[in-house]
C-alpha cells in the first residue's frame, strides 16, 4: 500500500501516517480505517502526523472533499489534533481553500513542512494539556 500508518514513538501518542508518490483515494480510505483502529488501541490523548512530503496528490480531488470533511468531523476522540507536513505550494493553497469552507472539519489541523516543525507544536500542546490537568494548590 501507499500509504503506511504507524506510532511514530514509544509511548504510542503520536499517531504517523506516511503517503508516497502514486497514493490513491482507496489507500486514503482503507488508511482512514487503520489509523481509526491504531487510535482505538489507547485512551489517553494522541496527536497525528501525516506526511505528504513528496506524495502529491491523486486526480478527483474535490469530488472527495465532502468525504474527507466528513471523516474530520468523525475522528477520534481521543485525537487531539493532526499535523499535516509537506504538501507544497499547490497542495496548499487548496487546502487553504477547504480549510475556509469546512472550518469545523479542519480546525483541528495544522500545517507544516517538515515533520521536525510538526514535534514542537505536539509538545507545546501536551504540556499545555499537562498544566491544565494538573490540581489546584490547596
Amino acid at each position: 500500500m501507499a500509504i503506511s500508518v504507524t506510532w511514530f514513538d514509544e509511548k504510542q501518542s503520536i499517531a504517523y501516517i506516511h503517503l508516497t508518490p502514486g497514493w490513491t483515494w482507496g489507500d486514503f480510505w482503507m488508511m482512514n480505517e487503520s489509523f481509526n483502529e491504531l487510535a482505538s488501541t489507547v485512551v489517553h490523548p494522541i496527536y497525528l502526523i501525516v506526511d505528504m512530503t513528496g506524495a502529491g496528490m491523486p486526480s478527483q480531488f474535490v469530488p472527495e472533499l465532502s468525504k474527507i470533511a466528513s471523516i474530520s468531523e468523525e475522528r477520534p476522540t481521543n485525537l487531539q489534533f493532526t499535523v499535516v507536513v509537506g504538501v507544497g505550494v499547490m497542495l496548499e493553497t487548496v487546502t487553504n481553500i477547504f480549510s475556509r469552507l469546512y472550518k469545523r472539519a479542519t480546525a483541528h489541523v495544522r500545517f507544516v513542512s517538515t515533520v521536525n516543525e510538526a514535534l514542537p507544536l505536539i509538545e507545546s500542546h501536551r504540556q499545555t494539556l499537562l498544566s491544565s490537568d494538573s490540581p489546584d494548590p490547596i
